[in-house]
């Protein structure tokens, strides 16, 4: 505490001074507040992430190349252009780009919540029958909708060998079909974080395959540990187009003079047979590419030969 006096007495500064305390009241929190910490630390090893894959970029340039490569041109080729599309949930991250077909009166699977219900609680006051499972929450998400039902159980492989507690997408069907109202046209959301590529495989090996699928892609640029995500992928694009995508900008950025690429995209797939069903709108791209991080620019994927100059931006903008 601050006092002041002369010799033989001192005084409480705030005692002379009263309106000093609604002065410290306002600012000593504000000096002690570190909740920024986390959001600047995880821009920081974002950095060090990308400085360390440009160093092995050195070594390993056309191995890297070739990978990168071969991911963006399997996404290029499976693209529709301009679908009419809908941002459902929240602006920035886990919000997802619906067609505009399936916004209202849809049924859905969702998996993965964490701290972000805004997709679910978004589709449920539009009317659609949503299931959700998680099974990293504490239980029930205390916002969620009313409507969502919600099952603390976690999607997982199928491989036997792999001991789990998990469920299979085909048991999570079967409980989604005991709710009222929830039909064989289904569509289905996932960010499970990385753990996508253990169950990717059940998706095209079900007779009844969802109409639309909306998810995150994690860990598309090269690294040491590639498995067989390529033909996981390639697989699954057999069955479905893309209508939409984009990098999470929260992701590592990779670039060189020939393409762009994130680890994670944010992406919406149609099936083939539904394809003809959807609308059109040539103000779809620009306009509907929110940055998950709004700190950070948002950067184009692709071969930078195909990069659409627009919005009067051209590239060397970006570099």
């Amino acid at each position: 505490m601050w006092y002041f006096g002369g010799v033989g007495r001192n005084y409480l500064l705030t005692q002379k001074f009263p309106f000093l305390v609604r002065i410290f009241r306002s600012i000593t929190p504000k000096l002690l507040d570190f909740t920024d910490f986390p959001k600047y630390k995880s821009s920081l090893n974002l950095l060090l992430r990308e400085r360390d894959f440009k160093l092995k970029y050195v070594s390993k340039s056309f191995e890297i190349d070739q990978w990168n490569l071969a991911i963006l041109d399997l996404l290029s080729d499976k693209s529709l252009p301009s679908i009419k599309v809908e941002r459902i949930g929240s602006f920035n991250d886990g919000g997802y780009f619906v067609p505009v077909e399936y916004c209202n009166s849809t049924n859905w699977i969702t998996i993965g919540l964490g701290s972000n219900i805004d997709f679910e609680n978004e589709l449920a006051s539009r009317k659609c029958n949503v299931i959700s499972f998680d099974h990293t929450t504490p239980g029930r998400p205390r916002n969620l909708n009313s409507g969502v039902v919600y099952m603390s159980l976690g999607w997982g492989s199928t491989n036997k060998k792999q001991k789990s507690t998990l469920i299979s997408l085909t048991t999570m069907l079967t409980l989604a079909k005991d709710m009222d109202g929830f039909s064989d046209h289904w569509n289905l959301k996932f960010d499970i974080e990385g753990n996508e590529w253990k169950c990717l495989d059940q998706i095209t090996k079900l007779k009844n395959k969802p109409a639309v699928i909306v998810c995150e892609l994690h860990f598309l640029i090269w690294n040491e540990i590639r498995d067989d995500k390529f033909n996981l992928l390639s697989e699954l694009l057999s069955f479905y187009k893309i209508c939409f995508s984009k990098g999470n900008n929260y992701s590592q950025y990779f670039f060189t003079p020939e393409y762009g690429i994130y680890d994670i995209i944010e992406i919406t797939l149609i099936r083939n047979d539904l394809v003809g069903t959807l609308s059109y709108s040539d103000e779809h791209l620009e306009s509907n590419q929110q940055k998950n991080n709004r700190l950070v620019i948002q950067m184009p994927i692709g071969r930078i030969s195909q990069w659409k100059e627009s919005e009067g931006k051209t590239r060397s903008d970006y570099f």
